[in-house]
């Protein structure tokens, strides 16, 4: 009986060995590293759909496109990393996908340095908020996966069956997953403005005693209200066209030492300021807030949350201002 238990675990010791051989085998240093390259780009645009707000918000911030197209162009960035990262992993169209990715990580490293050059010390949410790198760490990232996928492109590709039909689900997987998580905006701006509310008697008796310009934007923000400082953000572009800071107001509900925190963090000019007690925050603005109201002569043309905020009818209504 001895002999006999002896030989099943030296039959089992065997075959395990000559597993882990034939997966070592079979495991090449170019998968390793195709996985790797993949890998990371996967990571990269999960993280991103992950606080896809922030991303979007990110690019709208450079003053390069419109608001809309902004957030659509930053969708289409995310939806592209998920592609390529799926399928490199999958090994799917490998040599045409690895001169992309050259491609691609090329204009980030000029996109990098322009930002370094031009003194933008914001961070280029390379991976989101998961994980934060200076322009530096990211360009040398970027050379490193360069190089990675320089060396892939040395070796022989073995094609895959059916690589167009994997293709085309990974590709309306990948394109559509990140306007299937975040639905643009102004498709639901009707739908969303519905839900901006603000009490009048509680707003025009808080404009009489603060003495604020009864022309202007007055925005209420909690310090610490992630959306808040998302929609500061956004408004900073727009408010860049505007020569007269006196028709911009920032209410805030926070100590001082919050609101120097939420600028900073913001990274967006310092405007016209006034902390307000919780209650009557809330009071003004039904418990609700961003809430982005545009006035004149005292009485509210629009108002806005963070989600509806219509680029087009704060333009116009800064251009009437000046």
């Amino acid at each position: 009986m001895l002999n006999s238990s002896y030989g099943r675990s030296e039959q089992k010791a065997s075959f395990f060995r000559s597993f882990l051989f034939n997966t070592i085998s079979f495991i090449s240093i170019d998968t390793v590293i195709r996985f790797l390259v993949g890998g990371i780009f996967l990571f990269s645009s999960i993280s991103k759909i992950i606080t896809i707000d922030t991303f979007e918000v990110y690019v709208y911030s450079l003053g390069l496109l419109k608001l809309n197209l902004s957030f659509f162009v930053a969708k289409v960035l995310i939806g592209l990393e998920l592609l390529i990262g799926f399928l490199l992993i999958i090994g799917v169209y490998k040599r045409i996908l690895l001169f992309i990715v050259i491609f691609l990580l090329t204009i980030f490293i000029l996109f990098l340095i322009w930002l370094q050059i031009s003194d933008q010390t914001e961070q280029c949410y390379c991976f989101g908020d998961v994980l934060t790198l200076s322009h530096k760490l990211s360009i040398i990232k970027n050379l490193s996966l360069i190089g990675l996928s320089s060396f892939l492109l040395t070796k022989k590709f073995k094609r895959i069956k059916y690589s167009r039909i994997i293709f085309i689900g990974v590709f309306i997987i990948a394109i559509s997953l990140p306007f299937i998580v975040s639905l643009p905006d102004n498709l639901m701006f009707e739908s969303y403005s519905k839900k901006n509310s603000y009490n009048e008697i509680a707003l025009f008796t808080f404009l009489k005693q603060s003495g604020l310009n009864r022309n202007g934007i007055v925005c209420f923000l909690g310090c610490k209200c992630r959306f808040c400082k998302l929609a500061a953000r956004k408004m900073n572009v727009m408010l860049k066209e505007i020569k007269n800071p006196y028709y911009i107001n920032f209410i805030f509900w926070g100590s001082q030492n919050d609101i120097d925190i939420f600028f900073n963090e913001t990274n967006i000019n310092h405007y016209s300021n006034l902390s307000i007690d919780g209650v009557r925050f809330l009071r003004i603005t039904d418990g609700q807030m961003p809430l982005i109201l545009l006035l004149k002569e005292g009485k509210v043309i629009n108002k806005f949350g963070y989600r509806d905020i219509d680029e087009e009818k704060v333009m116009q209504f800064l251009t009437q201002l000046q």
